[in-house]
């Protein structure tokens, strides 16, 4: 019974992170996307939100000035800014003309469907999910990836201890309230170092 309890949680937490080749299939497949789900997602992969995050992001989102993008919590009831690359930067901005053009009265919010409803965190993950099984989107052990709310978020901000980006920097830039279990991070960077791995678990003790 123990074993089979570590396997499934061993399961849980690699579908937490998307792979590579998971990632690699999804960017190459964006095509088959309507164009303003199309900029969700390069949003989503690019700034490693959670899913409700970017279908939340208002009109007016992309500081000019700046290129800073405004970004407020709905759980934590907090605004947070994150730096854009100048090519997500420009997905905003196209989404923001595409908007204007199509002027359908209410411009509350960055992502609107065809007809100007807003589009719902269930719907966004369900043509993801929808495109995964008609474009086969497979992980390495030839599975249909099925993608989950949390996902885009857990990919960068592994990325980031992997690279030894302090956790107060973690914090900062994915909220105050964001947490990343020690044991995913063991599991799912089985190449990390010990020393990243004490100093990470002392930052997020301390």
């Amino acid at each position: 019974m123990e074993l089979r309890q570590r396997q499934t949680s061993h399961s849980e937490m690699s579908h937490r992170v998307l792979p590579q080749e998971v990632l690699a299939q999804l960017r190459a497949r964006l095509d088959s996307l309507p164009i303003h789900i199309r900029r969700m997602v390069v949003v989503l992969i690019e700034c490693g939100m959670r899913v409700n995050e970017v279908c939340a992001l208002p009109f007016d989102c992309l500081e000019q000035r700046s290129g800073l993008l405004r970004i407020g919590s709905l759980k934590l009831g907090e605004e947070r800014t994150i730096p854009l690359s100048p090519s997500t930067a420009l997905v905003v901005q196209e989404q923001q003309q595409a908007l204007l053009q199509e002027q359908h009265g209410a411009m509350d919010l960055l992502f609107r469907d065809s007809k100007g409803q807003a589009i719902s965190p269930r719907t966004l993950l369900s043509m993801l999910n929808r495109l995964a099984i008609e474009k086969d989107i497979r992980d390495a052990t030839g599975n249909v990836w099925r993608f989950r709310a949390l996902q885009f978020r857990d990919t960068l901000a592994l990325r980031m201890v992997q690279q030894n980006i302090p956790f107060n920097v973690l914090q900062q830039y994915f909220g105050s309230g964001f947490v990343m279990p020690s044991s995913v991070v063991t599991l799912m960077l089985g190449h990390i170092t010990t020393d990243i791995h004490l100093r990470y678990l002392r930052q997020t003790t301390d």
